[in-house]
Formats: structure tokens, C-alpha cells, sequence
């Protein structure tokens, strides 16, 4: 069985804007379970009280999927892609992870159970320029954004793959990606790449890269 996670933000507890994907991921076979991890108040600052726990509980999660034979992929927006991040360092099992303007910092480590991060940025995204004003403030959070503005930096983990939303879609915007009137361009060519990215010999760096 194949297994989608979704990851919303900070304002779309819910990962409502994700849902829209929900049909395409089932028709490819993928049954999908949106995290649904609530709002707190001030939550860059209070990382370690809610997010550190959160992004444990999702390992185990994936951990457990994983050890009944499960492949298990996901889905993250803004905020939602900090707890992957974190989640993926902590030893989350992830085949493939998709951040969609991430407010993650640039220099986030993949654990070695995660297969490729394909990272959907926009470069003019104005939420996440806000972000990266504010991180200052707590800097433990790794919530500056720059993932999701600047995209991959050069020399990353050869793992990190990098599309430019605007270039490629003309998407601006925090939440464009997934959109109404977006989502049947964007939806399809997601699947595609989950598709190509779960492949067992994309990624052959052995070294780099243990999948169980």
C-alpha cells in the first residue's frame, strides 16, 4: 500500500489547500491522510514545546508504516514542511518528500530514511518574507523561509531537487501552488513526479541514501 501524508501550514491546519490534490493521489492508487496538528499560539517561538514533539510523533509514525511494508511519501506547505524537515532528520521514513514553499531554512538535514525532497519554491512569496524578518526571533526554529523564497542552495544534499514555481507555472503567492484555479495544472505533474521519484534506482548513492 502506498501512503501520502499532508503537511499544512500554519494557517490551514487542516491542509484544506492540500485535500485538492487528494483525488489525483488516489486515482494513482496513494490513500492519503492529512495531519491534522492544530494552531498554537507564537508557534515559531514555542518549537520545542509543540513542534519538536509533533515532528517525534511522526517518526514513529512513519516508522511504523514502514516496518509493515508500507511506502510512505509527503506532502508539506509552509509551515508543515519545518515539521517534515525535522521529522526526516529524527529518522522519519519518508520514499520521497515534497515541500511546497517551505518556511524552512535552506540548510536542512535529510535524515538517511528519506529518499528525494523535491522543493517547490517562489521566489517573491510574501508570507515567507515576513518569515524571514521575524526568525530572528527564534532562531532554534529553522522557520526563515529561505527554503521556500530562495529554493536549494548550491552544494546541498544531492538529494534536494528544486523547481521554481513562478518560472515554471507563473505561480506567486503563498498558497498558489494548490489553489483553485491552479491545482489541475499543478496536481498532475505532482503525481508525475511522486511517480519518478519513488522509482527504486532514482536515487543509487547507497552511502547517501539507505532506504530501510
Amino acid at each position: 500500500m502506498k501512503i501520502c501524508l499532508l503537511l499544512g501550514g500554519i494557517a490551514d491546519r487542516s491542509a484544506t489547500g492540500l485535500q485538492r490534490l487528494t483525488p489525483m493521489l488516489e486515482g494513482v492508487g496513494y490513500r492519503v491522510y492529512p495531519i491534522l496538528y492544530g494552531w498554537f499560539f507564537l508557534r515559531g517561538l514555542l518549537w520545542h514545546p509543540f513542534h519538536l514533539p509533533l515532528a517525534r510523533l511522526i517518526t514513529a509514525f512513519t516508522r511504523i508504516l514502514q516496518d509493515c511494508g508500507q511506502q510512505v511519501v509527503c506532502i508539506a506547505h509552509s509551515n508543515g514542511c519545518a515539521l517534515a524537515a525535522k521529522a526526516s532528520e529524527l529518522g522519519a521514513y519518508f520514499e520521497a518528500l515534497v515541500f511546497v514553499n517551505a518556511a524552512a531554512e535552506r540548510n536542512i538535514r535529510l535524515g538517511e530514511r528519506t529518499g528525494l525532497l523535491i522543493n517547490c519554491h517562489v521566489p517573491s512569496d510574501p508570507a515567507l518574507a515576513v518569515a524571514r524578518v521575524i526568525a530572528p526571533l527564534s532562531p532554534w526554529a529553522a522557520l526563515d523561509g529561505s527554503l521556500g523564497n530562495a529554493g536549494v542552495k548550491a552544494g546541498a544534499d544531492a538529494r534536494m531537487w528544486d523547481i521554481d514555481l513562478t518560472a515554471f507555472f507563473g505561480i506567486t503567492g503563498h498558497g498558489g501552488f494548490v489553489a483553485e484555479e491552479n491545482v489541475a495544472r499543478t496536481g498532475p505533474w505532482l503525481v508525475k513526479s511522486l511517480a519518478w521519484a519513488t522509482q527504486p534506482d532514482v536515487y543509487k548513492d547507497a552511502t547517501a541514501y539507505a532506504r530501510r
